[in-house]
């Protein structure tokens, strides 16, 4: 058997990428059991998981655009928490190993995609400035829809590569369908169906991009919406409507801002500025365009055409938020963090690993406390709210109350599902006694780390036991 000699570089490539996976990684997974929320969006997924499982009811609706006023989007997401749920025997913590998994799985798929078509470096340097991202930090533990829209992005990028350098039918089903997963996961991915089809236009004498291909593309993607079209047939077309009405109505009264966006750009792009500075957001904006432009210039083949489609959404980002009119949230923005860093280390096409790695440690510096900060326990997440109902547990045992909250606005979500998961049953009845969970807490309560619950007066024997 002959032996695999490995020489001085690649020890050092295997150590630095090693390095750069256990930075990545502690930021995310340290403490990470008192860092995962359990908010609205997280109670919504555990009791629509729980239904299914116990009701044997599946879902055709997934995560609602945009609150009330919004249209559903395919339930996939749902689908693909599901089993964590069950490994979890339907407690929260399930979406705890729901995270831990899409980290995984973006790390190892994320370094595989761009090794093949960038190169081992690139793809080092891609995983160190993601890794040290506060924003992303933040973003990646949260379990939530939007978590998979960086993988899905990651795959689509794949899936075109091979549609290039393949050019066989399969790649234009798997397209098809990776595209309608991606907007069905959040709907921001609209921009990477406009940079794939920006690519096959662009490319299309490249990509073959016969009436046959198209047409295996575009069904691939229709096929995708089938359980919203079976919602649809079976409530009056409810979900069409609530999407004609939002792009043409608008999801509230609001007076349009066409502006707004780029507010919101400003703390998008903190991390990689740091500063929070409207017309130096602008310029760094102008100069990412440029940047990408450049790409296009120096480059042949697949990358070229690549990176007209990247131009493409850079420059049809500010008109969709424009004419959007309102406000985004900051995640609205996660799309361009793969094209940009993309972008930066390609524009360092000479000792692009020494300057890439300058300015990582510049930012890694700029931004320790913040990255500090993500560290720490989340006061009043998951593991703070259940221990505080599982603190409930021998005070309302065999006994008839209610429970009510003194909380924060929107502090009170996620205590529904943990008590009704820990087996506490409320009685119904509105004379029978009260137990309050207090934020802060009151005079007198029991208090579980910062959250304070008040036991009625019928109850003290089992707290003079207990204590």
């Amino acid at each position: 058997m002959s032996r695999i000699k490995l020489t001085k570089n690649t020890i050092l490539h295997i150590i630095a990428f090693a390095v750069i996976c256990i930075l990545f990684f502690a930021l995310r997974f340290i403490n990470i059991e008192k860092r995962i929320i359990f908010d609205w969006d997280q109670e919504r997924d555990a009791f629509e998981i729980k239904r299914m499982l116990i009701e044997h009811k599946p879902v055709l609706i997934g995560p609602r655009v945009v609150g009330v006023h919004g249209f559903f989007l395919a339930p996939y997401y749902t689908y693909l928490l599901l089993p964590f749920y069950i490994l979890s025997n339907l407690h929260p913590i399930g979406s705890m190993y729901f995270v831990i998994f899409v980290n995984l799985v973006f790390v190892a798929a994320s370094f595989f995609i761009i090794k093949t078509i960038w190169g081992k470096k690139f793809a080092a340097l891609f995983l160190l400035l993601w890794g040290i991202n506060p924003l992303l930090v933040s973003y990646d533990i949260t379990p939530w829809n939007v978590l998979l829209v960086s993988p899905t992005i990651m795959f689509t990028l794949f899936v075109i590569y091979k549609l290039y350098t393949n050019r066989s039918w399969i790649y234009w089903c798997l397209l098809g369908i990776t595209l309608a997963l991606g907007i069905n996961f959040h709907f921001q991915f609209v921009f990477m169906i406009l940079l794939a089809i920006v690519f096959i236009v662009s490319a299309k004498k490249q990509i073959e991009s016969s009436g046959k291909n198209i047409s295996i593309l575009i069904g691939s993607f229709l096929l995708m919406f089938l359980p919203l079209l079976i919602f649809d047939l079976r409530h009056d077309f409810l979900n069409t409507n609530l999407f004609i009405n939002f792009f043409l109505s608008g999801s509230d009264q609001n007076p349009r801002d066409m502006i707004s966006w780029i507010l919101v750009l400003n703390n998008a792009f903190h991390p990689i500025i740091s500063v929070k500075n409207t017309p130096l957001t602008v310029l760094f904006y102008v100069i990412f365009v440029a940047g990408t432009f450049w790409s296009i210039l120096k480059t042949k083949g697949f990358l070229h055409y690549l990176y007209i489609s990247f131009l493409g959404v850079l420059l049809s980002t500010p008109i969709f938020f424009i004419l959007y009119g309102k406000r985004p949230s900051e995640y609205y923005f996660v799309f361009l963090y793969p094209l940009l860093y993309i972008v930066i280390i390609n524009l360092f096409t000479k000792n692009r690993a020494l300057l890439v790695l300058i300015i990582a440690l510049v930012l890694f510096g700029i931004h320790f406390r913040e990255l500090q900060s993500t560290l720490k326990d989340n006061n009043f997440g998951l593991y703070y709210k259940d221990l505080a109902v599982k603190e409930l547990i021998p005070y309302t045992k065999g006994k008839k109350f209610n429970i009510s909250f003194d909380l924060p606005l929107g502090a009170h979500t996620g205590y529904d599902y943990l008590i009704e998961q820990n087996g506490i049953e409320q009685s119904g009845v509105f004379t029978d006694p009260l137990v309050q969970i207090n934020i802060p807490p009151h005079k007198n309560d029991h208090v579980v780390h910062l959250i304070g619950f008040s036991i009625p007066k019928e109850f003290s024997e089992v707290s003079s036991e207990k204590n």
